[in-house]
């Protein structure tokens, strides 16, 4: 009996460590409304069987489950909303080419509101995002967490200026 027991809770703690490492979408960034789901639904199963005890311990799992699931996956997915939809981490492989500064007539709108997500390691630095002239319009860049090129790079936020001739503007890079 105590054997059962052991197993089962090392099978219930791997599954949970399981869950708990999350799901991606397939740009590599991280889908909330799918681990939502599975953490919920998994934490309501073990929920609902303690609950239901010995003699209705599968309804208890199979309730519990069931609205965990749903309570995860609508959680999950007002995170999902709130981020950005940039890719959260990129690597950058080669050094970056710091062009002149073109001169264009409209100012950049407002920066829209980001949601600065947890970092995915150690020695990653957040890039915020920044609107970039690509020749006929504003375009947002979306914030994400990047490594340094090397060791003791700093990131230079782009930034936009206003002169007798238009605006300006310089996009972020690494020194």
């Amino acid at each position: 009996m105590k054997a059962k027991k052991s197993n089962s809770l090392i099978l219930t703690l791997g599954g949970m460590a399981v869950l708990l490492a999350g799901c991606v979408n397939p740009d590599g960034t991280q889908n909330n409304t799918a681990t939502g789901a599975l953490i919920g639904g998994a934490a309501g199963v073990i929920g609902g069987a303690a609950i239901g005890g010995h003699h209705h311990a599968g309804e208890g799992a199979l309730i519990g489950g069931a609205t965990g699931a749903v309570v995860g996956g609508m959680v999950g997915n007002e995170m999902d909303r709130h981020q950005t939809t940039q890719p959260v981490v990129q690597q950058q492989t080669a050094p970056v080419v710091v062009q002149q500064p073109a001169v264009i007539v409209q100012p950049p709108p407002p920066p829209p509101q980001e949601t600065v997500v947890i970092a995915p390691g150690p020695g990653y630095v957040w890039i915020g995002g920044e609107w970039s002239w690509n020749g006929a319009a504003w375009v947002w860049m979306g914030g994400h967490w990047m490594l340094p090129p090397r060791h003791g790079a700093v990131w230079i936020g782009g930034r936009s200026w206003h002169d007798h001739r238009g605006w300006h503007h310089e996009q972020g890079h690494w020194r």
